[in-house]
């Protein structure tokens, strides 16, 4: 497809002026300047985690009219309730899930430069940038297994005396 025909298919690329179509870094502050537009190919959520869930639920719709449109989003992992790991850990099997890791065969990293980046970023960064794992620190005092074991239900039996 050459850069005229994805413009003129794409009313969302043509109401931008731009090929790549919505490329506005400040798209979460105002999802409704998206509503209403539609997509004929791909929408592609970059870093989807970060996206605020009211952009994501904005996305949707514009494949309403157009529904061999893909949407497609790419993240690295941040938190366990962001939209996007929210569609990771589902069991929803109209998604297909690609997972390309620092410890994924064939990846260029040698050890001694993640070892680096470790040191670097930290633990809980460098799981999350490189690993693909959500870590709690930055977003909360408490891990998640503490979170899982503090909303468990315990509950106290009385016998009677």
């Amino acid at each position: 497809m050459t850069h005229r025909e994805f413009r003129e298919q794409s009313r969302l690329s043509d109401q931008l002026g731009k090929a790549s179509g919505l490329n506005d870094p400040a798209a979460g502050e105002h999802d409704d300047s998206i509503r209403g537009l539609t997509v004929n190919e791909w929408i592609v959520a970059d870093e989807a985690a970060r996206l605020p869930e009211e952009l994501i639920a904005a996305l949707h719709p514009m494949r309403a009219r157009c529904p061999q449109a893909r949407f497609a989003m790419l993240s690295t992992a941040w938190s366990y309730t962001d939209p996007f790991w929210r569609v990771w850990a589902a069991d929803d099997q109209n998604w297909i899930r690609l997972k390309a890791t620092a410890d994924s065969e064939g990846m260029p990293f040698t050890i001694k430069f993640l070892d680096q980046q470790r040191t670097i970023l930290g633990d809980d960064a460098f799981k999350r940038e490189y690993l693909g794992i959500p870590a709690g620190a930055h977003t909360s005092p408490f891990t998640w297994d503490l979170y899982e074991r503090a909303a468990r239900l315990h509950l106290q039996t009385c016998s009677a005396a």
